[in-house]
Order: C-alpha cells, then structure tokens, then sequence
C-alpha cells in the first residue's frame, strides 16, 4: 500500500494469502459445478432411456414366439445395464454435489474471512490518517510558535 502516504499494513501478506486461496476455491467452486452440469447431462439421459426402453418392454406383454422372447430377455438386460449405469450416475452426482457443498462452504468462510481483513484494513487506514493529522497539527503548532518566538525575539533586539 505504499500509493497510501506511508501507509504499511501489517497483514497485508495474510490479506494476499487469503485473495489467492479465494480465487483457488472459486476455481475448484467452477470445476465442480461444471461436473455436475455434466453429471447431471448423463443422469437425464440415461433417465430418459431407462424410461423409453421400460415403456417399449410393457407394450410387448405376451411374447407371440421365441424371437420375441429373445428381444424381451435383450431389453431386459439393456434395461439392467441403463439401471446400473444411472445409479453410478446418480452416486456420482451425489458425490460431487457433497463435495460442491464443501467447497461453498469453505468459499463462503474464506470471502467473510477477507471482508474481515479489509474492513480491518480499511480500520487501519483511517487510524493512520488521523495519526498523520494529528502529527501535521503538532507541526503546524510548532510553527506557529517558532514564529511567535521569532517575532518576540525580533521585537526585543528591535527594542
């Protein structure tokens, strides 16, 4: 802060520290918010297969003959593995939003952990404008009184 007339915050490494790990959390906050937009992209997808291939194996109730038996047993597997796939998706989506919560989380106790170091700053700041008033006054006192002395010396040996 040295633009600051003087001016040298004591924390001002822990204020910089705490910008860098803010940043650092909302790249990670990012990250994790792009792989669930992903995660949830597939959680739709496989939703929406599970369903059709559900709907188009109730339509077939009765199978005529084996070659229908044999489409209904493949659906059936199909339908499994849509089943398995979608659970690990969903797993997967509950992992990343627990972990997405962290994150915001830690986020959340970083930025107030910031706006507590400028507000100190901030504090810090205008104490030192006072400081430097209240020294420019003593100086301007100072004066002041040198010239009085002056004066009152010129006046003796005048006199």
């Amino acid at each position: 802060m040295s633009a600051k007339r003087g001016f040298r915050y004591a924390l001002e490494p822990l204020r910089v520290k705490g910008e860098w790990e803010l940043a650092e959390m909302q790249v990670r906050l990012a990250d994790c918010n792009r792989a669930l937009d992903e995660v949830q992209v597939v959680v739709e997808r496989l939703t929406d297969e599970v369903r059709s291939q559900f709907d188009a194996s109730r339509t077939v109730s009765a199978p005529s003959d084996a070659m229908a038996a044999e489409v209904q047993s493949m659906r059936r597997a199909y339908l499994g593995l849509l089943s398995r796939r979608l659970e690990s998706a969903e797993r997967d989506r509950g992992r990343i939003e627990d972990r997405q919560r962290e994150i915001a989380e830690r986020t959340t106790r970083m930025q107030r952990f910031n706006d507590g170091i400028e507000r100190h700053r901030d504090e810090q700041w205008q104490e030192h404008l006072k400081g430097l008033d209240v020294q420019a006054g003593k100086e301007a006192d100072d004066a002041w009184l040198r010239g009085r002395h002056r004066a009152r010396s010129n006046a003796r040996s005048n006199a």
